[in-house]
């Protein structure tokens, strides 16, 4: 189009603008009906939101081709780029809305035009100048948009942090205010949970992407990470706990402890609790996962960590004092026999070694105790100290 020709279409096409801000209602009538009919994202929106959004984008739009300032204070694209950002809708749909927006005001602008008169050339000439503003509007609303949706997630994640945090620590107490971080969190109040803590070295993530992980296997889970740990909560629904093990072993890059399971997140404190000390069970150094074992013994060994190691050291401080070639085996044949039940064949079988071996290993350990693991009383006081030592191992090796 010829510089003349486009002085011509620009005069023809404010020429009509009267005639279409009088028909404004009708228009704008009509592009609701299509936005909530064909956008499903619309259809949860109130009618006076989309009527003001609506009015203000053809009131921009009629502004910038008559060429004088849009209405103070009304709704231009920037406006409802971030008003939809907050609402949730999507923005392939805000583009569509756009779109949409723009062909029933060009719609109009065709009927007018022709109604006053202009040659048919010319109202084609016009589509290519609406186009264009449609192109224009839809980038200044995908700019707000996209600021706004960063915004709204470092909130959020601000958000969820916070919520981590005074659910770890057992901040919140009433019903209500958990209730409320599970929906935060998009977590179930009740069911089946456990508690992770891993130990991060120089704030690198002990556990990359377990997030991810545990989504592939429809496990859902809430993180919160500090320079020094991951927390972690996990529901677990139907499933095993080795299912969640089986997700972190591979990932640990270094100490990981996890819970028992629990019923509610009421019980996240706990849980969080009881995982630090499975994590913290785990020798200097190394890597690893650790659950803890639930049984009442553990549970009340784990809940008093003091008496667990005083207990430890006032019943098998002699084993303990020995050089460590002396004292794993013998400690090692001493756990298999007490998980066998006192069973010297099952005991062996577990430890790859001859009967004759387990039988001399644990009259090595009487001796040394000065005890008869015949006697109840003792054999009692035994296994509650060596029940102790899965949960505080010594770590001076």
């Amino acid at each position: 189009m010829t510089t003349d020709g486009a002085r011509r279409a620009d005069a023809e096409l404010r020429a009509v603008v009267p005639a279409v801000a009088a028909n404004l209602p009708s228009v704008v009538s009509r592009t609701i009906d299509r936005l909530v009919s064909e956008l499903v994202g619309y259809r949860d929106l109130g009618s006076r939101d989309l009527a003001t959004s609506v009015n203000g984008q053809f009131d921009y739009l009629l502004a910038s081709i008559s060429g004088t300032p849009a209405r103070a204070g009304g709704m231009g694209p920037q406006k409802v780029g971030r008003q939809r950002a907050e609402q949730g809708v999507a923005l392939h749909e805000v583009l569509e809305a756009y779109r949409i927006t723009v062909a029933e005001l060009w719609t109009e602008v065709q009927s007018a035009a022709l109604a006053n008169g202009t040659e048919a050339r010319i109202v084609v000439g016009l589509a290519g100048d609406m186009f264009g503003r449609l192109e224009e509007v839809s980038r200044i609303a995908i700019l707000a948009y996209q600021e706004r949706a960063a915004e709204l997630l470092v909130e959020r994640e601000a958000e969820r942090a916070a919520t981590l945090e005074a659910l770890f620590r057992g901040y919140l107490t009433g019903r209500d205010e958990i209730w409320r971080a599970a929906a935060r969190l998009e977590l179930p109040l009740e069911g089946r949970f456990v508690a992770v803590v891993g130990a991060s070295t120089g704030g690198a993530d002990p556990l990359p992407d377990v997030y991810a992980q545990l989504r592939a296997r429809d496990l859902g889970s809430a993180w919160r990470m500090t320079p020094d740990l991951k927390v972690g909560v996990v529901s677990l629904q139907d499933a095993s706990v080795d299912s969640v093990l089986e997700v972190l072993r591979p990932l640990a890059v270094g100490p990981v402890g996890v819970s028992t399971v629990f019923d509610s997140l009421a019980h996240a404190s706990q849980g969080v609790y009881l995982a630090r000390l499975m994590m913290a069970a785990i020798p200097n150094g190394k890597k690893g996962v650790r659950q803890l074992e639930k049984t009442p013994m553990l549970a009340l060994l784990a809940a008093s960590p003091d008496t667990a190691r005083m207990m430890i050291h006032a019943v098998l401080g002699e084993v303990l004092a020995l050089p460590v070639r002396t004292r794993e085996p013998l400690l090692a044949t001493l756990v298999e026999w007490l998980e066998a039940r006192g069973s010297v064949a099952d005991a062996a079988q577990a430890l790859f070694c001859h009967p004759n071996t387990v039988r001399y290993r644990i009259n090595r350990i009487e001796q040394i105790l000065r005890t008869d693991l015949s006697d109840p009383v003792a054999l009692a006081d035994v296994s509650a100290a060596v029940q102790a030592l899965k949960l505080f191992p010594p770590q001076d090796e």
